[in-house]
């Protein structure tokens, strides 16, 4: 089934969803609220749950890093943003919060494998040796 949405119910839908440099296209966070929906399990954003919505984003974000980018920098969807999509939906399921936790701890070890192979193919030196390294420096300074 393909992801739906509908923005209709938000205030200011026409403004809030449009790229301001490309009226033709979606704003960044219009389309990234779509998807993250399916990453952090919320089907629609309301004044009821947009704090969790909140929570789930940020997490989300503080395990994978600013979910938008812009010339290489990672941009952080922020809390007032997402706060202004009240009224967002979409046809993605619904985590409980045991289902979003267990989904964000198979994140957190993915992303924690992901950085152990990243580090040790760039062959970077150990806390140990680093410490290590500092510490004859400061022997032979003194």
């Amino acid at each position: 089934m393909a992801l739906s949405f509908n923005f209709t119910k938000v205030a200011n839908h026409e403004e809030v969803t449009t790229d301001p440099s490309n009226p033709e296209n979606w704003h960044p966070v219009a389309d990234a609220l779509v998807w993250l929906s399916l990453h952090c399990g919320y089907a629609e954003i309301t004044l009821k749950n947009v704090d969790k919505v909140i929570a789930r984003i940020m997490a989300y974000q503080a395990v994978t890093g600013g979910y938008l980018s812009h010339k290489g920098a990672r941009i952080y969807i922020m809390p007032a943003d997402i706060r202004r999509f009240v009224g967002m939906r979409t046809n993605a399921s619904t985590m409980t919060d045991a289902q979003w936790v267990r989904t964000l701890g198979k994140l957190v070890g993915n992303y924690g494998d992901l950085l152990t192979r990243k580090l040790e193919n760039a062959q970077t030196p150990s806390a140990l040796q680093k410490v290590a390294r500092i510490a004859d420096e400061a022997t032979t300074h003194a």
